[in-house]
């Protein structure tokens, strides 16, 4: 059997039970949790960014924080989302400005 077709049945099999079986993906208990308070989200932000100060403490600048999920975080290559900050000192200062 060629690749071609090994690959035109396994496509013709996810066409059939598309709905009732995926390849990959979520595999947990099948539990949804509730969506999180705004209260939850700002101690989960404010938490997240006394880590980043911490750790920031000893960490090469400049670096770079961007937030995913709710959550504060440091490196020190740049990605879409990040702010380079130059000291420690200004990411105090941002902390203040932007960390609700």
């Amino acid at each position: 059997m060629s690749n071609h077709d090994q690959a035109m049945k396994h496509w013709k099999n996810h066409r059939k039970d598309r709905f009732y079986q995926q390849c990959s993906g979520y595999a947990g208990d099948g539990k949804c949790d509730a969506p999180k308070t705004n209260e939850e989200l700002r101690t989960l932000e404010r938490e997240s960014f006394a880590k980043v100060l911490e750790t920031a403490k000893t960490f090469p600048f400049p670096a770079h924080v961007f937030q995913t999920g709710g959550v504060w975080r440091i490196t020190d290559k740049p990605n879409l989302f990040s702010t380079e900050v130059k000291t420690y000192d200004e990411l105090v200062e941002f902390g203040r400005n932007y960390v609700v």
